[in-house]
């Protein structure tokens, strides 16, 4: 699964998604470097962001599948987003947009988040995305630290010291035990993850 980070927020919460193995990260910021990060220019306003937002000709070859997209509108590279989704309109495209707590934002920002916010809703209402979903920062936060939990513990199965037993003729009933329930918890765990991930995405919190 294709997982883009868009902004400070945006990236920051694929960040947190990068260790889940199941996930294929990508990140376009203004700040952030390393393997699968895409630069931002420093825009002054966002209207300077909507006119020169860039192109990611290295990034729309590199996904060929379906995206989930996460973003917010309130910093000033908001208002590259639809620039940059319209770059993927071939794919089946999810945007997953992160409203932080307006107590913290000032004019400006609100202003900036509610009119790109209104913007993708109509392009969703005109079939460009596959769906937008709408998240406060407060909600998502909680659930990435369960799900960092039960993929610890999923780690911790694979881990899990063998029995020593010795290993004559067949496998001793211990052992063999042993190698099922590991591959179960890690399954189950797994499974917890992917669970969560969907209800984050489609589901009302």
């Amino acid at each position: 699964m294709n997982i883009v980070g868009f902004g400070k927020i945006g990236c920051g919460i694929v960040d947190k998604l990068s260790s889940w193995p199941q996930y294929k990260t990508f990140y376009i910021n203004t700040e952030m470097v390393g393997k699968n990060c895409y630069i931002l220019p420093k825009f002054k306003t966002a209207e300077e962001a909507e006119k020169k937002a860039p192109k990611f000709p290295q990034l729309v070859e590199d996904i060929t599948e379906e995206i989930f997209f996460f973003c917010n509108g309130h910093e000033i590279c908001g208002g590259a987003i639809l620039a940059t989704l319209e770059q993927f309109k071939h794919l089946k495209i999810n945007v997953i947009y992160i409203r932080p707590d307006f107590n913290l934002l000032g004019d400006e920002e609100k202003s900036r988040d509610r009119v790109v916010f209104n913007i993708l809703q109509q392009y969703a209402r005109s079939a460009l995305f596959e769906k937008i979903v709408l998240r406060k920062l407060i909600h998502i936060l909680p659930i990435l630290f369960i799900c960092s939990i039960i993929l610890k513990t999923a780690n911790l199965s694979w881990a899990m010291p063998a029995p020593q037993v010795k290993l004559t003729g067949s496998l001793p009933l211990g052992f063999t035990a042993w190698i099922v329930m590991r591959k179960d918890i890690f399954s189950i765990c797994i499974q917890l993850v992917k669970n969560i991930f969907i209800l984050l995405l489609t589901k009302k919190l």
